[in-house]
């Protein structure tokens, strides 16, 4: 058996699988930071975060893992959490209908706007004139938003259809 006990992390691998393990609760682990084991060997490496070059502890070999066996079993208890579910994509939204709603807002505002100047008559006087310059800025107006809308949405990735 292959053995790695890691317990700030709570992590505890077993031939290679990892399972969390509360690990507080086993005093054979306190002042240690992980615990080697290949079969046959292995070390201990203590918790030396806060120690001095007068307090450091080097890692200690080890050739028996029988005082760790709590830990072990803990470990044979704990059942594997089940994979988390994927993130869910959000759904596909064709980047022409963002297109195609501009356009048409746009086109609704052209079409009011050459409707009002079509209606103007008797020819260009001052007051003609200032109608036709409000109608000139509505038109510029909604044609600059409609492009301003289509530059500040961010691209939209197409998305294969069915997945």
């Amino acid at each position: 058996m292959r053995l790695t006990i890691v317990p700030s992390d709570n992590v505890v691998f077993v031939d290679g699988l990892l399972k969390r393990v509360e690990c507080a609760g086993f005093s054979e682990l306190a002042g240690l930071h992980a615990v080697q084991w290949n079969g046959t060997a292995g070390h201990i490496e203590f918790d030396n975060k806060d120690a001095t070059p007068w307090t450091f502890k080097p890692n200690e070999p080890l050739d028996d893992v029988a005082r760790f066996q709590p830990v072990v079993d803990a470990w044979y208890a704990t059942e594997i959490p089940p994979p988390p579910e994927p993130p869910v994509s959000p759904p596909f939204v064709d980047p022409n209908l963002r297109l195609d709603a501009g356009i048409s807002a746009a086109l609704g505002a052209a079409e009011e706007v050459r409707n009002s100047l079509h209606a103007i008559t008797g020819g260009f006087t001052p007051a003609n004139f200032a109608a036709f310059l409000v109608q000139a800025k509505i038109l510029s107006d909604a044609f600059v938003a409609m492009l301003e809308a289509q530059r500040d949405q961010p691209p939209t990735p197409p998305t294969p259809r069915g997945t």
